[in-house]
């Protein structure tokens, strides 16, 4: 009897504040209400609410879904080719600000990079990505770090070959980040070569693939113990067991 008694008063026992927290959310949502979100006590479940019913980022509770709706706006912006106030959104963007700054980046040089060829000029293209990256830092990216192994590998793709004394002409700072650069690139352009050209090219000794490189620019180095170390470890990598066959004396 007693056990029977508990469990009605169990039964009839009012539901718990997380329970009746996520009741009044499904209802707000439901409902398509953004005025009912305020009835939310708990401030991350107000925000979800605010966020989910297209309330302006200015006026969601501030917490993680304060920083997500200017992190989405942000990269709305960006699509636009809104630059300036995709950057106002990023830097209010909390934790997403690297990916929202770094988008950004990448977005903002993209005519730069697409205007590179050739011998290309490391240094001013350098100096005028570093001003973009200088632009974002007095804005607010105090705590971003700009996306320079990707800036590097760029540069080098877009240079008529791969060379790392070109290296010489980045800032002092950068030295480092284009190497490895350089390195990334190759690997990547000489892995996906060998995929798509796997007998071919596993058929020449490591040491005699720069030659082949007149066929395809695209995958030229200049010679250089880093590079030609890179190009021999993709060749491994992909050839295997394939038996190179040496040509010439």
């Amino acid at each position: 009897m007693n056990a029977l008694l508990l469990l009605l008063l169990a039964c009839d026992a009012p539901p718990t504040p997380s329970v009746d927290a996520a009741h009044r959310l499904a209802e707000a949502l439901a409902a398509e209400d953004p005025t009912r979100c305020a009835a939310l006590i708990d401030a991350e479940l107000r925000g979800h609410c605010e966020n989910a019913l297209g309330v302006p980022c200015e006026a969601i509770t501030p917490g993680p879904w304060q920083d997500e709706c200017y992190f989405a706006r942000g990269e709305a912006r960006l699509a636009e080719g809104a630059y300036p106030d995709a950057l106002s959104d990023c830097v209010r963007s909390g934790p997403f600000g690297h990916e929202c700054f770094t988008h950004l980046f990448k977005a903002e040089l993209g005519p730069l990079v697409a205007g590179l060829s050739g011998e290309v000029d490391v240094a001013s293209a350098t100096a005028a990505a570093e001003a973009v990256a200088a632009r974002y830092v007095a804005a607010g990216a105090d705590t971003w770090s700009p996306p320079w192994g990707w800036w590097w590998r760029v540069l080098h793709q877009r240079s008529d070959r791969v060379d790392l004394l070109r290296c010489d002409e980045a800032p002092s700072e950068q030295h480092r980040a284009c190497v490895r650069g350089a390195r990334d690139w190759v690997g990547i352009a000489w892995s996906d070569a060998l995929r798509g050209r796997q007998q071919r090219l596993c058929a020449v000794a490591p040491d005699q693939l720069n030659a082949m490189v007149v066929e395809d620019p695209d995958l030229a180095w200049a010679p250089h113990p880093d590079l030609d170390a890179v190009v021999a470890r993709t060749w491994a990598q992909a050839c295997g067991a394939m038996r190179p066959t040496r040509q010439g004396p």
